[in-house]
């Protein structure tokens, strides 16, 4: 299990790499930045082993479909967004339906870490694994949901998408979305994912850095374009009132349903 963060102007800001950093070895963790920021990005290189792209300004596609290269011995990949300020998991039963959160302790975290892969390298039927969303997860009643959005914490089952000939999928130009298009691209292969509600992350939006720079103008208008042409009746493009700016969305019950695999968890404990 290798864990990659690809990071662009956050040297200051490393939220993922406090939260985990120190957890696993910094053998495990690797941080991929691009030429022009490797020297602001060393100070961090006691806690991750931190890779110099091969290039500047190609986005994060490009950069996850290298760390796809550089890692293809692996046979479980973590993508990580670098903004991940906490992760919690469900604390006792639900009452009167709803979930509470607790913080995880470092040991818990790693615990989960170990789960995830070890239910993708023990079910090759699915090609890729999250955690749910904090704001999200009080209300949910189950503990999974299959084929579903997939973002901040991306568990790949590298060897089965090889098999598969799942490949980071690059658009020049249409730096947006990336996330759908790649769990897009595990679907039409056949394989499924999963979305586990145990666990939830939290995260700080930041204006800076990342691929917030890409969210106006040409880049955005390209990427919906993009999306639609290529994914027909699974997207559909909407303006969001409360970001001011065209967004996608996938037809999720198009593709999988939802389902509670209590026998899942029962077996891996």
């Amino acid at each position: 299990m290798k864990i990659a963060i690809c990071s662009k102007q956050r040297s200051e800001k490393q939220l993922t790499l406090n939260l985990i950093g120190g957890l696993f070895p910094k053998e495990d963790i690797i941080l991929l930045v691009e030429p022009k920021e490797y020297k602001e990005y060393k100070k961090y290189s006691k806690t991750a082993t931190i890779i110099k792209l091969p290039w500047d300004k190609k986005g994060l596609r490009a950069s996850r479909a290298f760390a796809l290269i550089l890692l293809k011995k692996e046979d479980v990949i973590f993508f990580l967004d670098d903004d991940i300020s906490d992760i919690r998991m469900r604390s006792g039963k639900a009452e009167k339906g709803y979930w509470k959160l607790r913080k995880c302790k470092k040991s818990e975290i790693v615990f989960m870490f170990k789960w995830i892969e070890k239910f993708l390298t023990t079910h090759p039927n699915y090609g890729q694994a999250t955690i749910s969303y904090v704001p999200y997860n009080w209300s949910y009643k189950k503990k999974a949901q299959i084929n579903t959005h997939v973002w901040v914490i991306n568990a790949i089952n590298n060897k089965v998408l090889k098999e598969k000939g799942v490949k980071y999928p690059i658009a020049n130009g249409k730096e947006l979305f990336e996330a759908y298009d790649f769990s897009l691209e595990i679907f039409s292969k056949g394989l499924k994912n999963v979305r586990f509600y145990k666990w939830a992350f939290s995260t700080i939006f930041d204006s800076k850095g990342g691929v917030y720079n890409y969210r106006h103008g040409k880049v955005l208008n390209k990427s919906v374009k993009y999306m639609e042409n290529k994914w027909g009746g699974y997207v559909e493009k909407f303006f969001s009132k409360s970001h001011n700016l065209l967004e996608i969305k996938v037809k999720w019950k198009a593709i999988g349903e939802l389902i509670n695999p209590q026998s899942i968890f029962g077996k891996l404990r």
